[in-house]
This record gives C-alpha cells, structure tokens and sequence, in this order.
C-alpha cells in the first residue's frame, strides 16, 4: 500500500492510480496499485475511466460475496510504487519560482474513496 499504516476495508480506504507513457510507446499503461489492476490504451482519457471502471467492479464484487479485505491490498509492484511516488514528487512546487520542480509529460496520479460498503466506491 502506499498510505504507510493505512489498511483498506471494504468500508474505508483509498485506491492509488497511475497513468503513464514510456517515451518510445504509443500505448499508456493504467495501474490501480491496491488492486494489481493493469490496463494498456492509447487513450489517456478512456483507461482513466476504464480503470476507475474495474476497480469499482472489482471493490464490488469482495464486498458482494464478502472476500477478504486483503484483496484490497494488494502488494504492487515496486516499479510502479516508485513510478507513483516519483510523479507525486514532481508535483511539488519550487517555492521561490512557484513552478513544478520537473515537468512529466503523459504522466498522472489520482486516488479514488473506498466508501460505505453498501455503495462499493464512491467513484
């Protein structure tokens, strides 16, 4: 998980996504690191909302047929564990020039509520 001491249940939880492109590729490859879901697309846009889709999915179905919370921790990858973070980090702002510290280019982050049970996500 990347929320260090933060274990997801199917009543609470966060999910981390990343969305990024190699420079020699023309495809984007989609990561929900709690669920060790990956996706592949050329359209930034549509695997955002394709993996937002099966993550919902997949929440749903542990809470339907009451799986174990551990399935919604999934260990993930360190590379993209280090993908993520490096990207979050980019993100920080240079105080005195208020600009990005590094621009990524075809790279995004973004997390997504696991709420109420009965709701499966708040997506």
């Amino acid at each position: 998980m990347i929320n260090i001491g933060m274990k997801n249940t199917k009543n609470k939880g966060v999910l981390h996504f990343l969305v990024y492109r190699e420079p020699s590729s023309k495809e984007y490859t989609g990561v929900c690191l709690e669920l060790g879901l990956v996706e592949v697309s050329e359209n930034p846009d549509y695997l955002k909302q394709s993996l937002i889709d099966a993550a919902r999915g997949y929440v749903h179905t542990i809470i339907k047929e009451n799986l174990s919370d551990e399935l919604l921790n999934v260990k993930p990858s360190k590379e993209y564990v280090e993908l993520y973070m490096n990207a979050l980090n980019s993100l920080s702002i240079d105080k005195k020039t208020e600009k990005s510290k590094q621009t990524l280019n075809d790279i995004f982050v973004f997390t997504k509520p696991i709420k109420d049970s009965r709701l499966a996500m708040a997506l």
